[in-house]
């Protein structure tokens, strides 16, 4: 079975407190955004832009993070209607993200 992007992410976070990232899962998790950006923003080539210039700013501990919550969030809120509906309920790692990061950012 395929990790659910959300895993890749999360996997992605853990490999970068471990200091062990892996130079694939960064290419894939940035290359997924720029492809999610580049079919949502065909009119706002200026976003797309951004994303190519800031592959660095993207694969940070925080921002990949905050794309974590913010997927979980839209499924939280849309649930079946949610465009993360499939990546949450086939994700291995939403469990572990809750309870050893999204949980503790409320401390």
């Amino acid at each position: 079975m395929t990790k659910s992007f959300f895993d890749t992410i999360y996997n992605y976070i853990i490999s970068i407190d471990n200091d062990c990232c892996s130079k694939e899962d960064g290419n894939f998790i940035y290359q997924y955004i720029k492809n999610y950006i580049n079919l949502k923003s065909k009119k706002h080539s200026n976003s797309y832009q951004f994303i190519r210039l800031s592959k660095r700013t993207l694969l940070e501990r925080e921002v990949l993070k905050e794309i974590c919550i913010t997927i979980l969030q839209d499924y939280e809120e849309n649930l079946s209607n949610s465009i993360f509906y499939d990546d949450i309920v086939f994700s291995r790692d939403c469990q572990s993200f809750k309870k050893y990061i999204y949980y503790p950012t409320f401390k």
